[in-house]
């Protein structure tokens, strides 16, 4: 069965953002940050976000990490400046759902604490600039279904103990080099616009990429995908490379293409794996591990 997203969503957050910004009201990055520093809940719906959010900047000591106690909740708004809440503690839910982030985000090295049903939650959102969410955290389910990422985004040695939600994603070059999935991590529908790395990831439970889309190379090279994953109906347009990975749980590839060169060198399935009706138009290179 092929998988068929709706448009609906994302063409009303693509009207939703293109409201004329002097309709709504203004809110100073300096407000929210004293907020913060109180403790005080941050909730915000349709509003203009005006200047640098930089907690790193405001309250912490160099090296040492800041525990923020404040509910945040903030949607369908646009954050016109940079955002740096690197080496921070969560302790409640952040929420930053179908918001435009018009210059860098940084959540280098942050917790999300919260055991709540999401920690994080930044679903149908727009990354116009680089985000960099190295060495993060999340300890419950994170979501960032239906968002773009028009630049780079690092998800290097991040660390999902929740289920990972990218479903319908839309990347350019994307990082995901020595990152762990506890739970589930669903990339169905993604697209990934340029270069793709998941080196070294571990996938511990069900990974699921049906009907993704990558558009530039891929590398998988020295992946673990501990149960089963599923690559049905993918699109690999250049080179795609698993080298030196291990699949110990089934492995679906059913109906996917291969644009250019696959590699499967010295890689490892020890269940049950499906490449039916799949197409491979460069050279597949199967060599097997002795």
């Amino acid at each position: 069965m092929r998988v068929i997203y709706s448009s609906k969503s994302s063409q009303y957050r693509e009207r939703n953002m293109a409201q004329d910004t002097d309709a709504r009201k203004e809110v100073l990055a300096s407000d929210i940050l004293e907020d913060i520093k109180n403790g005080k809940s941050i909730k915000y719906d349709n509003v203009v976000i005006n200047g640098d959010i930089n907690i790193s900047e405001h309250f912490l000591a160099q090296d040492k990490k800041h525990i923020v106690s404040s509910f945040i909740k903030i949607k369908n708004s646009e954050v016109s400046g940079s955002v740096d809440f690197s080496n921070i503690i969560f302790k409640n839910p952040v929420t930053l759902m179908s918001c435009c982030f018009k210059r860098k985000v940084k959540f280098f090295g942050t917790e999300f604490k919260s055991s709540q049903l999401r920690c994080a939650d930044f679903r149908e959102s727009e990354f116009i600039d680089n985000a960099d969410f190295d060495y993060a955290q999340f300890h419950s389910t994170c979501s960032f279904s239906e968002s773009k990422f028009k630049k780079d985004c690092y998800f290097r040695n991040s660390r999902f103990m929740g289920p990972a939600k990218f479903a319908g994603t839309e990347f350019k070059n994307a990082y995901f080099v020595s990152s762990e999935f506890e739970e589930e991590a669903n990339f169905e529908g993604s697209q990934f616009d340029e270069n793709t790395y998941f080196n070294e990831p571990q996938f511990n439970e069900h990974a699921d990429f049906t009907g993704s889309k990558f558009n530039g190379n891929v590398n998988f090279e020295k992946s673990q995908f501990k149960k089963e994953v599923v690559f049905n109906q993918s699109q690999f347009k250049k080179n795609m490379i698993f080298q030196n990975s291990k699949f110990e749980g089934e492995a679906n590839f059913e109906e996917s293409q291969f644009g250019k060169n696959a590699y499967f060198i010295e890689t490892q399935f020890n269940e049950y794996t499906d490449f039916t009706r799949s197409r491979f138009i460069g050279n597949a290179n199967f060599i097997p591990l002795f």
